[in-house]
This record gives C-alpha cells, sequence and structure tokens, in this order.
C-alpha cells in the first residue's frame, strides 16, 4: 500500500459495527475484544484507507491469538496523532480490563505515534510501533507532507513531536521501511537501551504488510510481547549502528 496524500479529510466510516463499544465521544473511541489470557493489547488505529474519497478507519491486528487475552482498540476520530485524545479517560475506561493485565500498546502509522504517546499513561510492558511518525509538527517535519489534509486541521499542539515519551519502564520496539520519508523520522528516534530499532528493506510506507508477506508479521508482535532481545526474534538481522536492518 502506498502512503496516502493528501486525501480530503471529509469525514469516516467506523466499519467495527460487530465489536462492542466501551466508549465514545466527538474526538475518540474505544471498542473491545474479549479475550482470556494474561496480556491486555492495546492497538491504536491509523489514519485508515481512503476509498472513493471517504476515510474507513478500522481495527487493525484482529488476527492476533484471542488466547494471549483482550484486543482493545482505540480510534483517533479527528486523526489528530492525539492532540484531540484525553488520555487520562481513555486510561481510565482501560482499566479495568487491563487491571492485572500485561498491558502492551501498538499502532501502524499514526496508530503507532500514539502507542508511544499512551505509554505515558498505560506504563505498558512493551510499545510496538510500526512506521510510526516521530512528529506531524510542520516545523519539526517540514518535509512531511502525506497527511497534510489532516495535520492542517491541528490548532492546538499539545503533542508537538514523542520527545519525552519514552519512558525506561517500557520496552519500545519500532519498525520502519527504508523509503526515504520514513528515514526522516527514524533518525529522530533516541538511541535508548530500551528502545530496540528495526528497518524493513522495502519501501513505500505499510511495513506490517512487507512482514505479513515475509510470514513474521505476527510471530514478531508475539516475540515483542514477550520482550524478546534482537537475537530472539523471528527473523534474521544486520546491525547498522543501533539500527537492525531486516
Amino acid at each position: 500500500m502506498n502512503a496516502i496524500k493528501d486525501i480530503p479529510a471529509v469525514g469516516s466510516i467506523m466499519n467495527h459495527g460487530a465489536i462492542p463499544t466501551l466508549f465514545e465521544d466527538d474526538h475518540m473511541k474505544i471498542t473491545y475484544l474479549d479475550g482470556d489470557g494474561d496480556f491486555c493489547m492495546v492497538t491504536f488505529v491509523g489514519v485508515g484507507l481512503g476509498q472513493g474519497g471517504v476515510d474507513i478507519q478500522n481495527e487493525e491486528f484482529k488476527k492476533l491469538d484471542p488466547n494471549l487475552g483482550p484486543q482493545i482498540f482505540v480510534f483517533d476520530k479527528n486523526r489528530s496523532w492525539g492532540n484531540a485524545i484525553d488520555f487520562e479517560k481513555m486510561a481510565s475506561v482501560i482499566a479495568p480490563i487491563s487491571e492485572n493485565r500485561r498491558v502492551i500498546t501498538m499502532g501502524l502509522s499514526m496508530g503507532g505515534f500514539l502507542a508511544v504517546v499512551a505509554s505515558k499513561y498505560l506504563s505498558p510492558e512493551a510499545c510496538i510501533a510500526f512506521v510510526p511518525q516521530y512528529s506531524m509538527h510542520p516545523q519539526i517535519m517540514p518535509g512531511e507532507r502525506r497527511w497534510a489534509a489532516y495535520a492542517r486541521n491541528i490548532t492546538k499542539w499539545s503533542i508537538p513531536s514523542l520527545e519525552g515519551y519514552f519512558g525506561q519502564e517500557t520496552q519500545f520496539y519500532v519498525f520502519f521501511t527504508a523509503d526515504p520519508m520514513e528515514r526522516q523520522h527514524l533518525v529522530k528516534f533516541p538511541d535508548q537501551d530500551n528502545i530496540q530499532t528495526y528497518m524493513v528493506r522495502t519501501n513505500g510506507h505499510n511495513v506490517g504488510q512487507a512482514m505479513k508477506d515475509a510470514g513474521i508479521l505476527y510471530p514478531t508482535i508475539e516475540a515483542c510481547m514477550k520482550l524478546a532481545q534482537p537475537g530472539e526474534m523471528p527473523f534474521s538481522f544486520e546491525k547498522s549502528g543501533h539500527i537492525h536492518v531486516i
């Protein structure tokens, strides 16, 4: 899938009627799939797919083994990169489900950005972020125009970037492609002992599809949930500085 470029922000369709809703307001929607395991996976949904000028946001990574535990899906309905979301409210809604479980946050693209931000409020054991943006603020990432139709509507930047959101109590796993635009975000991620950074040798934005095609997407997610070290991942890699190249 190619990156979405300047799709008109004309509203959205929440395509998940069969999945129960825990909470919804004008800015955020939280849905829920039950599970009996020890984990609580909190997945943040990306901007969605553009179809005929209408954007469809849908729950992602639903094929995760339900025996691992419940899955919670958080929608930023305004595509605000968290600037319109009440994260404390989000945490309070999730708390009865996440209590006494191993919390993991995860997301793709904008969802990956939100998964990192939410780690400050949910204190997860791990955060798994696929091609997350480091920032959408025009002064921090002036070359990032792929989602300008949404970013230009952000009038209050309470979260201008991911600076300060990489708490030491969480193990972060971030996955990028070799696309030049993705590299501009990748280089801004800090080099910390609790951040594992991976780059898949493919272009474009959708690293999740590339990993799925290689048969390693869900095995990688489960490895991250178990706090795997690089040598325990279900793929081989080469090391380039602090980046693991798949």
